[in-house]
């Protein structure tokens, strides 16, 4: 019909011992009953794709948060360079919303969200005032030689060697 959405993207960023919520938007989003904060860090994402089958996606997230933002009790770049991002799993959405909120400070509430991505923060690169993030979708850890050891006609030791048993 007529009605029109508005939208926006939400982070979700879970580290060894927290998890953190943010949004894009220029207030807060409550989605499924958990509230994304518009105050955290700015952030930018590059564009994901949909293929048939199972194939390794990625996404740089790029971070440039504000001296008041801290994650694990630190500065964001601080920490990032410490390796508090190392291995974080990062899930972006996005929320559909039908309105802004009528006033200021309140929180929007979203009508549905979509899963856009999810992943863990493979190459993370602090700068002085930003923090560009590879995000690897969790297929990657399919990329994994099986069997470890290859068992074949030819035995791949030297005879003799103590590998060979004989």
């Amino acid at each position: 019909g007529s009605t029109q959405f508005i939208f926006a993207d939400l982070l979700t960023i879970v580290t060894a011992s927290a998890t953190y919520r943010y949004t894009n938007a220029a207030c807060d989003i409550v989605s499924d009953s958990i509230t994304f904060t518009c105050s955290g860090p700015i952030f930018h994402r590059t564009g994901t794709k949909t293929a048939v089958g199972i194939e390794v996606d990625s996404m740089r997230l790029t971070i440039s948060p504000s001296d008041a933002d801290m994650i694990e009790g630190l500065p964001f770049v601080r920490a990032a360079r410490m390796g508090a991002l190392d291995g974080a799993k990062i899930t972006v959405e996005r929320a559909f919303l039908a309105a802004w909120p009528a006033y200021p400070g309140l929180a929007a509430t979203a009508v549905g969200a979509l899963h856009v991505f999810s992943g863990s923060a493979s190459e993370v690169r602090p700068s002085r005032t930003e923090i560009e993030i590879e995000v690897k979708s969790e297929t990657e850890v399919l990329n994994v030689k099986i069997p470890r050891n290859l068992y074949q006609p030819p035995c791949v030791h030297t005879l003799y060697d103590s590998l060979s048993g004989v």
